[in-house]
């Protein structure tokens, strides 16, 4: 692994050295930036009691202090706005805005609560800020808005997000994300999950060796899904990461810093729960799903060490009918910090976490005809160390140190009764040879195995520090990165006399992954970040560049290797309080194993066949053709990023508008393509009584067969553009109840820039003379969407209420650019004949025009849809509180008629109701 990765740095000297001289230059660069004093006291809400102990933490800066006997903390921090959170073992708080001013003291008052509902200050909303080391469109998640959400997963949390929808909770099914994109196509869909990066606890979650697939029988559509739960080749399963292990989320939907690597869509960024927390029950109930946490913490992590423990069991069904169909998951988390020289800026965090899952379908004891049975059993041990150290705390020059390592133990089954149509022979070849083979039995029971171990190494280097002179400050940050992922299961394996469903002459045969080659990455990143004020304008630059290599272990490097990735995010203010801001950046995602190399296909052609009565004298000859479908040079996808808008605070209100365009170019897809594949038809020379026949080898008949076979391609394209508008307002006319609007229309446009074959003639009885070759169509859809959020906030009788007003406005879907004619044909030979898109098919080549449905093309825009959710929060004191949630409250499921298919469509999620109790074990003093 080692001498791969060093291989890989030494092959591309130049470009790293480079940004090695930008690293080691950063620690020269920064000087003592310009800084002011925050101090505060903490106090009992209730008593104005001092409280000692809080931990007090700054962002952007990363800056902790710590409470005294008497609650007073004092802490110098960088000249500018800043969001203060505190956190206390027995007490809950809140989160504000604090601006530091250079040479001065701010003076802060922070209020604690025993519970957060009895604080008045509660925020059950995605906070859009730019209090973050990013500069590009942030929302921001906070533990108390997590609380107040019916959420068991961090998909749920993201419904918080502009453009995504509210749906019920649940765990059946895999969960993906979908940033600043709408549904088009299945495989836009995965490339926009596949490209967005999860950060958890400072280390990126891998799911690049994933290979928990199966081989797409050739009348499915090609690229369809196995038929046990996985997310092989599509973003990582956001069911994995539970609502109740997260302390904070930052889901970054514009241009991120340099800093992140190996994303093309979003990047969120997840930090979970750690540090002093009184033990504490949660449970949740609800038709579909039943979940408990237990969570707690010693010690603050600031001034001595901290250690955090928290534990989470869910049992999941589609529907509460159907026991047969269960998701089970079981997370672990122990969470371990250091401070190091007693201070706050210097320490050493060590995360260990287990996480295992059950996505089952058991066996009906009623399907004694088909046996069907299913299941994906996966296991994670992930081990997260993180080290910060602080030589100048005037400057903030750090070095901070992480590594991953993530191991799984994926195994994945599936049975059913196979039946033929009639005998069919079985081959064992593994090469291209002619061998005699088997008459398989015309009716067994399949059973597949499917073993990944995927193993997942990340390590990161990272310097940064700030600096000052006269009306600027900056924070230079470098670093470098490597990734080293690879899988070494057993793989898919079975009885070769009782394969899967396979047809049209497709033999299958198992497949170790253990001979794959690993994926490697390394990238180097530097990004400087400006800030400065001309009269009484603020002005803002963040430039980035960052360079990643992408390897696969044993293969010659090329250039094409290398990917350099600027970007850039500005912001000026163009009025008092009103912000312009503008960012551009490049993306890239790397191709997972399971499309760099899918492995080969086999096809077992009849040449000879004589079945008897007499097993002694049947024989078949088969002529093992193999296709390898392995693509090893496929290159990363990228992505290109603009977006413009403006932030404005009116008195007790923000205002966030962003207007973006994204277009991702050469992402991934899955291609049937027809390959032609030449062997020999023998004929019977005699045949002699209780042997098999004599084959007459001298006078074959030479033949082509036309196979088809399911192969990545890296020609899809997607285009997204819109518009997002979030409103944030807080105790409106002086009355307890707070509103959050926010809008989002979104455009995207999904397509491939390649060519398909019409392979549908294939499945025929006969094989047609030519089989023509067409340009794809795209699929357009847009919607505006908007959600108003009404929270009532009543902190003496500790009740929260949460008034949900969902509306999708606009939801168009149409496929566009439909061309018929086909622009050349493969004829039965295998030969390709193109003649473009503007002129007309040789003469001899019949009318082979795409036949669509006479409605295929019609635009389908359903009317308005609402969707009312209420949420219900009280406390009940000494550290207890429940929720009533019910979702579509007033069970409004209007149906449409599909314009294309005719068909009644039900809209709008159905009424679902749940119920969560949470209750802190003891009170701490």
């Amino acid at each position: 692994m080692y001498r791969d990765i060093l291989y890989t740095v030494l092959s591309y000297k130049p470009v790293f050295l480079l940004l090695l001289i930008v690293l080691i230059r950063v620690p020269v660069l920064v000087a003592q930036s310009q800084q002011g004093v925050v101090c505060g006291k903490a106090v009992l809400a209730e008593h104005n009691d001092p409280v000692a102990g809080v931990v007090v933490w700054f962002e952007p800066a990363e800056r902790a202090a710590v409470t005294d006997a008497d609650g007073f903390f004092c802490r110098a921090l960088p000249a500018g706005q800043s969001a203060m959170s505190v956190r206390h073992l027995a007490y809950h708080g809140s989160t504000q805005a604090v601006i530091v001013v250079q040479g001065d003291t701010t003076h802060v008052h922070i209020r604690l609560a025993w519970q957060e509902l009895e604080l008045g200050e509660i925020r059950v909303t995605a906070r859009s800020s730019r209090n973050t080391s990013e500069a590009g469109s942030v929302s921001v998640v906070e533990r108390a808005a997590i609380d107040h959400l019916q959420a068991s997963s961090l998909a749920d949390i993201l419904q918080l997000i502009p453009g995504q929808l509210a749906v019920n909770p649940g765990l059946s099914g895999a969960q993906q994300a979908l940033i600043r994109q709408v549904p088009t196509t299945a495989e836009a869909a995965r490339n926009n999950a596949l490209g967005t990066s999860i950060i958890l606890d400072g280390a990126p979650v891998s799911n690049n060796a994933n290979l928990q697939q199966d081989v797409t029988i050739l009348n499915a559509s090609p690229g369809s899904l196995p038929p046990f739960s996985s997310v092989a080749g599509r973003g990582t399963d956001l069911r994995d990461i539970p609502a109740d292990l997260i302390e904070r989320v930052e889901v970054i939907r514009g241009i991120p810093s340099a800093r992140h690597g190996d994303v093309a869509a979003g990047t969120i960024l997840v930090q979970t729960r750690g540090g002093a927390m009184r033990p504490a029950l949660q449970v949740r109930f609800s038709p579909t799903l039943t979940e408990a946490s237990f969570r707690t913490g010693f010690g603050d992590g600031v001034r001595r060490r901290g250690i955090s423990i928290a534990s989470n069991l869910s049992a999941a069904q589609q529907d509460p009918r159907e026991e047969l169909q269960n998701y089970y998951r079981l997370n672990q988390q122990i969470t371990y910090t250091q401070p190091w020289f007693s201070s706050p800026s210097t320490f050493t965090t060590i995360t260990a976490s287990f996480l295992g899952t059950l996505d089952e379908r058991r066996k009906d004891p009623d399907d004694i005809r088909y046996q069907r049975e299913r299941y994906s059993r996966d296991r994670q041990l992930r081990l997260n160390v993180q080290h910060q150290h602080t030589f100048k705390e005037e400057n903030d020059l750090r070095l901070r140190l992480v590594y991953r390592l993530q191991q799984d133990w994926q195994d994945s089954y599936f049975q059913e009764m196979v039946t033929r149509g009639g005998l069919f022979p079985l081959s064992t070849s593994i090469s291209d040879t002619l061998a005699p083979g088997d008459f398989g039995p015309v009716e067994y029971l399949n059973q597949t195995n499917v073993q990944g171990r995927p193993v997942s190494h990340y390590a990161r280097a990272e310097i940064s520090g700030r600096w000052a002179t006269t009306g600027l400050q900056g924070l230079a940050v470098a670093g470098s990165e490597i990734r080293h992922e690879s899988n070494s299961g057993t793989g898919r394996q079975f009885d070769l006399l009782r394969p899967p469903r396979q047809n049209y002459n497709v033999g299958d045969r198992p497949r170790s992954f253990s001979e794959i080659p690993a994926l490697i990455q390394v990238g180097l990143y530097a990004d400087h970040r400006l800030a400065g004020k001309a009269g009484w304008r603020v002005a803002m630059l963040q430039v980035g560049l960052r360079a990643d290599i992408i390897q696969t272990s044993g293969r010659k490097r090329t250039r094409d290797d290398l990917y350099l990735q600027p970007r850039v995010n500005a912001s000026i203010e163009i009025l008092p309080d009103l912000h312009l801001h503008g960012g551009y950046g490049k993306m890239t995602k790397a191709p997972t194993l399971s499309y760099l190399f899918p492995g080969t296909r086999y096809f077992d052609l009849v040449s000879f066949s004589y079945y008897a009565e007499n097993p002694d004298e049947r024989l078949v000859l088969l002529s093992t053709r193999l296709v390898d479908t392995n693509q090893p040079n496929l290159p990363a996808y990228t992505t290109t990023k603009y977006e413009t808008g403006l932030q404005w605070q009116i008195r007790n209100a923000d205002i966030f508008l962003s207007v973006f365009f994204e277009e991702i170019d050469g992402a991934y897809g899955t291609d049937r393509i027809v390959v032609p594949l030449q062997f020999d038809r023998y004929h019977a020379g005699a045949f002699p009584a209780g042997s098999p026949p004599e084959v007459d080898f001298d006078n074959p008949e030479s033949r082509i067969f036309l196979g088809m076979v399911d192969q990545p391609a890296n020609t899809r394209f997607v285009t997204n553009r819109g518009l997002e508008l979030v409103t944030e307002a807080d105790r409106m006319f002086q009355s307890p109840i707070s509103v959050q609007l926010s809008a989002a229309w979104i455009h995207s446009r999904a397509g491939d820039t390649g060519t398909f074959v019409n392979t549908s003639p294939l499945f025929g009885a006969t094989v047609p003379e030519f089989l023509g070759i067409y340009r794809n169509y795209d699929t357009e859809r847009d919607r505006l969407t908007t959600s108003v959020r009404l929270i009532g906030q009543l902190p003496d009788a500790g009740l929260v209420l949460t008034v949900l007003a969902q509306t999708i406005w606009l939801d168009r879907n149409q496929p566009t650019r439909i061309q018929t004619q086909p622009i050349g044909v493969v004829d039965r030979a295998g030969n390709t004949l193109l003649w473009g898109d503007q002129q007309t098919p040789p003469d001899g080549i019949p009318d082979l025009q795409l036949q669509f449905g006479e409605r295929f093309d019609l635009q389908e825009s359903p009317p308005p849809l609402w969707l009312f959710n209420l949420r219900v929060s009280k406390s009940l004191g000494r550290g207890m509180q429940t929720s009533v949630y019910i979702n579509n409250i007033f069970a409004s499921r209007p149906a449409y008629r599909s314009v294309r298919s005719q068909t009644l469509i039900q809209r709008n999620q159905p009424i679902f109701f749940g119920f969560d109790f949470s209750a802190q074990l003891r009170r701490f003093n």
